[in-house]
């Protein structure tokens, strides 16, 4: 009995080490990495780094394991290894049973550690050179890896951005990023969206300078010639895709970018940049970095002026009919002077370890412009001062920001309106520097008061409750205090329209929580849920879901599924405006109407009115019996009909999304994502909803037949009989929304590959709209059949519920691509070239009064007659555009770049009615101090 106890103790002691552990060491770049994920693949087994970079993972079965790390910002590192029954060393005999139990194979069995405690199994991670593991934290709000994200993001890091000379609008930075659109106008301005239902403004894609908006604070709309920040500043660009509500709040249904700033810490080099082209655009800017032990400082700035492309309009005149036919002699953009002057200072204070308080200050002064649904919008003295407190450490950030914005806008329509309507004595317009301080003196327009006091407060937090399971959590409250005096929206002040003193107080307030799971389901799957709640003055509460589903080491890659919902609020602007033009048209008694051939019986001048529509309005046709020129009711006046404008409401956007992305071979990066998305209570752009007064004049009838006796009036809300009505001869305008259901689906792909010597990123874009052209070309059939003779029943028609959709757009290409080739060391030592190519193929585009289609080529919409600007050139896009940078690196401190912008002199992608770009050439010069 003994003899047999004792044959058993060997075995007992056998089985007790059949678990084994693994321990080491995790470096990156040769330094500790706190923080890092280790774990074997296909199991649930894992550890996170010490402060010293050490691990430990206990209670491992016998077998062969692949072991895995993980770490922001650093390329992912696999090692094999076996766990062994115990730490001894096997014969040759026995290996091969001992093999086969295990499911090893004899040849990788010398190359492999095994054992069953296994230490010193080390890594030294690399710094990833592909965008897979780079570092973003727009997604989630907390830093993540770019394939962990619950978004799909498009990086432009910052080497991409040091490689495109003299560029300094950070949307254009950004134009060769899959997925997104960028349109140009002038000579550096850009507008940016994603797939689709891009307008001449539109907020649906917003964009961010460190989480704060960098909208104009009335409008919302950006002006990124001035509102963007430093290049010398900019860490990143993160672009991310689809609805971003979750987090973001009821604006971002679109998807939105974020400039992620460089803090001093990590990026200590001081630079000064000198650039200029042969556009004359001259920019300095700079920035100056000086550490302490516990205290930073970090500015930067620039200077930048430009004037504007020439629009050429002696090949192709500008005219307005204002009684007469008046010619506009000047270059309609190239007196347009663009200026900017910046400042960005930050101070940090580290309070301990991991602990930080920061200050910072933005100022931004300067002139310049921005597309809008009426055309250009030129804004001069734009004035911003923003400052505020940061907190922040591992778990926690709170920020506090106030700002104060000064400044007029006006369209540039009204601008040329004034100087072909004010002539000098040789029968020349009046010139644009003229206009601009005579502007407003006659009574007959107004400069737009952009005053405004805002404050924000934002909070999270942030905690990694176990291995498995994250939490992000927080809140943001928003103040608006607009001062415009009723000359851009109704608040209290004189109308420059009727002259009378009158409005609202207007102010509003608004705030959201939101909260996010990301949970680690095994080492292959993860799952992370959104959902924020709001709460606005004006619209109500939203709640806003997102879901995504990340599978890792699928196909080599990683493989996303993520459905979320957004909401685009009405802007303050949206709901509120009170802006316009005094005679923008007009007749005089005796003359003859250019559409209807009827004399005129007296004088009369159009007023374009732009109004919110907070509280909707009502349209009313009727025949005037009391001759008062106001509908009294039916017992007075003889009613026809009437049409109730609804208030502007929420927009909703909900999409579904499954992406791909893989890494092959260490040097190629594969990305591909199908999305499907559905637009309802569609927000349309600022348009003409009915012209008041006495149907005898052609702007009546373009916005409905109307019997030549009859008036056409607009009250205010839902009343059919209103007291002040919308005087007489008024062109109103309102923003409004469609009550229209509009799917959509796409497919984005790209490929990067990097090489010792050179580098290789293409891009192509797909975007589906069949659904919505075949809902439109409905719509204009049901247009047609109203104005056809035989028109008896207007709901007579079975296209008749596709009536709202006749001039709809989804204003995007169906195709578009881009290529960039980088060539290092190329021709000389130190010497870099990069060219790159975009094209896209032709699209309509409709917003506001622009419109560019092939269907409507050369001709002038009937609500625009009598101004030529507005005349229709054709579909956009369809052209290759061309730009080769060089760079040149003197030294480690002193570079030279130069550049061709525009190889081929493309049309496109430019907005309609801005200059053609022309071919230009940039230089560009910097020091860098260590």
């Amino acid at each position: 009995m003994r003899r047999f106890f004792l044959y058993f103790i060997p075995l007992f002691l056998f089985a007790q080490q059949e678990d084994g552990s693994i321990s080491g060491t995790v470096m990156g770049d040769s330094e500790p990495l706190y923080g890092a994920n280790v774990f074997l693949e296909g199991t649930t087994l894992g550890a996170t780094t010490d402060s010293l970079g050490r691990y430990t993972i206990d209670n491992v079965p016998v077998g062969k394991y692949t072991v895995r790390v993980d770490f922001l910002g650093y390329e992912t590192e696999r090692l094999d290894l076996y766990i062994s029954l115990q730490d001894m060393e096997i014969s040759e005999n026995e290996s091969s049973s001992f093999n086969e139990k295990l499911g090893i194979e004899d040849e990788s069995l010398t190359t492999t550690v095994r054992g069953n405690t296994i230490t010193d199994f080390n890594f030294n991670l690399r710094s990833s050179a592909l965008d897979l593991d780079e570092i973003i934290v727009s997604a989630s709000k907390v830093q993540q890896k770019i394939t962990e994200a619950p978004s799909v993001v498009s990086l432009v890091n910052e080497r991409t951005i040091r490689r495109r000379v003299g560029v300094t609008d950070y949307n254009r930075l950004v134009a060769m990023a899959k997925g997104v659109d960028v349109t140009y106008f002038g000579s550096q301005g850009a507008q940016i969206n994603a797939r689709g239902f891009d307008g001449a403004y539109s907020t649906r894609f917003r964009q961010f300078y460190d989480g704060l908006y960098l909208g104009e604070a009335l409008s919302g709309q950006v002006y990124s010639l001035l509102s963007g920040p430093p290049k010398e500043s900019i860490s990143r660009i993160e672009v991310l895709f689809g609805p971003q509500s979750a987090l973001y709040g009821p604006d971002a249904s679109q998807g939105l970018l974020n400039i992620i700033p460089k803090h001093p810490m990590r990026d200590t080099d001081s630079e000064v940049n000198f650039s200029s082209s042969s556009l004359n655009n001259p920019r300095l800017g700079g920035r100056y970095v000086k550490n302490y032990e516990k205290l930073s400082i970090d500015i930067s700035g620039e200077l930048k002026y430009s004037n504007e492309v020439p629009y050429n309009n002696d090949e192709d005149d500008i005219f307005w009919v204002v009684g007469d036919t008046l010619y506009l002699t000047e270059d309609l953009f190239d007196p347009i002077e663009v200026n900017k002057n910046h400042i960005n200072a930050n101070i940090y204070y580290r309070l301990n370890r991991g602990s930080e308080l920061s200050a910072f200050y933005n100022y931004t002064a300067g002139n310049g412009y921005a597309m809008g649904s009426l055309g250009p919008q030129y804004n001069r003295d734009l004035i911003n001062h923003q400052y505020g407190l940061r907190f922040n450490n591992q778990n926690h950030f709170l920020r506090i920001t106030a700002r104060n914005q000064t400044g007029e806008a006006v369209p540039r329509t009204a601008i040329g309106i004034h100087q072909v309507t004010n002539r000098n004595p040789d029968g020349s317009s009046m010139p644009w520097n003229v206009a601009l301080e005579d502007y407003g003196k006659d009574g007959q327009g107004w400069w737009l008061k952009y005053n405004s006091d805002d404050f924000n407060a934002d909070y999270q937090y942030n905690n990694q409750l176990s291995s498995r399971l994250k939490v992000v959590s927080g809140f943001d409250y928003e103040f608006k205090d607009p001062k415009t005096e009723r000359t851009a929206i109704n608040d209290l002040g004189t109308s420059p329209i009727t002259g009378k003193y009158g409005g609202t107080e207007i102010n509003e307030s608004r705030y959201g929580i939101y909260g996010q799971l990301d949970f680690l389901i095994n080492n292959e799957f993860s799952i992370n849920s959104s959902l924020r709640y709001d709460d606005h003055e004006f619209y109500g509460m939203t709640l806003s879901p997102r879901a995504s589903l990340v599978r890792k080491n699928f196909l080599s890659g990683t493989l996303k599924l993520i459905a979320g919902t957004g909401f685009k609020a009405p802007t303050l602007l949206e709901r509120n405006i009170y802006a316009g033009q005094r005679s923008i048209a007009g007749g005089t008694e005796g003359s003859l109407d250019p559409f209807m051939n009827i004399p005129y019986p007296q004088d009369f001048i159009i007023d374009a009115v732009a109004m919110g529509s907070g509280n909707g309005f009502t349209v009313v046709d009727f025949k005037d019996l009391n001759g008062d020129g106001i509908y009294n009711g039916t017992e007075i006046d003889s009613f026809i009909t009437s049409n109730y404008v609804e208030p502007i409401d929420l927009e909703e956007h909900q999409s579904l999304e499954l992406a791909y992305t893989s890494v092959i071979g260490g040097n190629n990066l594969f990305e591909v994502n199908f999305y499907s998305g559905r637009y309802k209570n569609f927000k349309g752009p600022l348009t003409a909803f009915a012209v008041t007064g006495p149907a005898w004049n052609y702007l009546v009838q373009s916005s409905g037949p109307l019997q030549l006796d009859a008036i056409r009036q607009v009250n205010y809300g839902d009343n059919l009989v209103h007291s002040d009505p919308v005087p007489h001869f008024t062109y109103a305008l309102t923003y409004a929304n469609l009550p229209l259901d509009v799917t959509f689906f796409g497919l984005e792909g790209g490929w990067k590959h990097l090489n010792e010597d050179y580098e290789i990123s293409m891009n192509f874009s797909y975007f589906n709209d069949q659904g919505l052209v075949n809902k439109r070309e409905k719509g204009k059939k049901y247009s047609n059949y109203l104005n056809s003779l035989e028109t008896s029943s207007p709901s007579d028609s079975i296209y008749a519920d596709y009536f709202l959709y006749a001039n709809i757009y989804s204003n995007t290409p169906n195709f578009k691509g881009s290529l960039a080739i980088t060539n290092y060391n190329s021709l000389l030592d130190k010497l870099s070239s990069t060219i790159t190519l975009k094209m896209t193929s032709p699209f309509d585009f409709v917003s506001g009064f622009f419109s560019a289609t092939d269907e409507g080529k050369g001709t002038i919409a009937p609500a625009n007659a009598g101004q030529s600007w507005f005349r229709n050139p054709g579909q956009i896009g369809g052209q290759l555009y061309a730009d080769l940078d060089m760079m040149y690196d003197y030294s480690e401190q002193i570079y030279f770049g130069f550049s061709i912008k525009n190889i081929f002199e493309s049309e496109a992608p430019t907005i309609p009615i801005t200059p053609r770009i022309p071919r230009s050439f940039v230089f560009e010069t910097g020091y860098i101090f260590e």
